[in-house]
């Protein structure tokens, strides 16, 4: 599966936003920092989400590739 280049770049918002609230990444520290992109912790991150942009992140990011979710991680739709 893959994502759109919009469903990619919308979601980085969504990461920026999520960073802008809590420094630490709120619940999808998991996903985002520790890199732990497969399909059960960000399904965890998804149910636990509390803010609504952690809700609006999990289903972008489930449609995405792991290599999509890597470069999410990394900042890598940042300014594009």
């Amino acid at each position: 599966m893959s994502a759109t280049l919009e469903e990619c770049r919308a979601a980085e918002k969504l990461r920026i936003d999520i960073y802008f609230r809590s420094l630490a990444g709120c619940c999808w520290h998991i996903v985002l920092d520790d890199k732990n992109i497969e399909d059960s912790f960000v399904q965890s991150c998804t149910r636990d989400a509390q803010h609504p942009e952690c809700r609006e992140i999990g289903p972008l990011i489930l449609k995405m590739s792991p290599t999509q979710r890597r470069k999410l991680a990394s900042g890598g739709y940042e300014g594009k």
